[in-house]
């Protein structure tokens, strides 16, 4: 079969035909499987990209009847016909476009009208520190995935923008809106242990935000007594919650995903988030793209 793909004048046309089309290169050398793996890593944008790989698999069929035709039938399917075929058959035209000169090029060549990206709304966002007698507790998780290794990580400021704590923790495997409810029992409770019964908590997961604002006692089972007897420290201290993004969580973010014991606590910050404090200290902005 790969006969027909690599060693074939036939099939090095066809292959040169699409590939220059769409301006990139393939080895057809080391047979149909390589072509497959080649193809795939190949980066165009959604618009070109569904066009590009459905012309992969039409190529690879359209190569397939021919060589049908020539061992069993002893007829010759002309390029250009196959060619035809190709470009025919793949009527696929869905996504949007990168707005880019090469995106241009590129749909002009296959005859299709782009669709233009729309352009993201950006803003800029940067910490606050809370009010004076508050402290402040920014959480996140990190996670590989839906369900994965995961970690948590909070850290306490004050309204001077002085850290006062910080804690990360491995969880092994667990969901993302798991290791976020545990983190926030993890704060809450070390809050309450340190006597700290004034505090802002700012988390990039709406659930957690729903839960406390709500005080919902509609959590997994396996998570229900902690979170239970979080809700009846809550009633004993003054608690505010609020969404941030994730771009405005930078020192937590950094905290969580660097754990490598399964607890872990600071009393001030540690070196590896540093710069990050100092930038949220200065009131430095940070990017949120939508």
């Amino acid at each position: 079969m790969d006969l027909i793909f690599t060693n074939c004048a036939y099939s090095h046309f066809i292959w040169s035909q699409v590939a220059s089309t769409f301006e990139v290169d393939i080895n057809v050398s080391m047979g149909i499987a390589n072509i497959i793996i080649q193809a795939m890593w190949i980066s165009f944008s959604p618009q070109i990209s569904t066009r590009w790989k459905s012309t992969v698999i039409t190529t690879i069929l359209s190569i397939w009847h021919a060589r049908n035709h020539i061992l069993f039938e002893d007829l010759f399917i002309l390029v250009h016909s196959t060619l035809a075929y190709i470009w025919a058959a793949n009527n696929t035209d869905i996504g949007g476009m990168h707005n880019s000169q090469r995106d241009v090029v590129l749909l002009n060549g296959l005859y299709l009208t782009g669709r233009p990206s729309c352009a993201p709304r950006i803003s800029s966002v940067h910490w606050n520190p809370p009010s004076a007698g508050w402290l402040n507790v920014n959480m996140d998780e990190s996670s590989l995935g839906q369900l994965g290794f995961s970690s948590c990580g909070g850290v306490f400021r004050n309204s001077r923008g002085f850290v006062l704590g910080c804690f990360a923790s491995k969880l092994g495997m667990g969901f993302s809106f798991e290791v976020e409810l545990v983190g926030v029992v993890m704060a809450i409770s070390i809050a309450f242990v340190c006597g700290w019964h004034r505090f802002w908590i700012e988390s990039d997961s709406t659930y957690v935000v729903g839960l406390l604002k709500s005080r919902s006692k509609l959590v997994p089972w396996n998570h229900r007594n902690r979170w239970l007897h979080v809700l009846h420290m809550v009633h004993s201290i003054q608690i505010y919650v609020s969404h941030i993004y994730r771009e405005r969580n930078q020192v937590v973010d950094s905290l969580a995903f660097v754990t490598l014991e399964d607890n872990q606590w600071w009393s001030y910050a540690p070196d590896f988030i540093k710069s990050l404090v100092f930038r949220d200290f200065y009131g430095l902005d940070y990017y949120h793209f939508r």
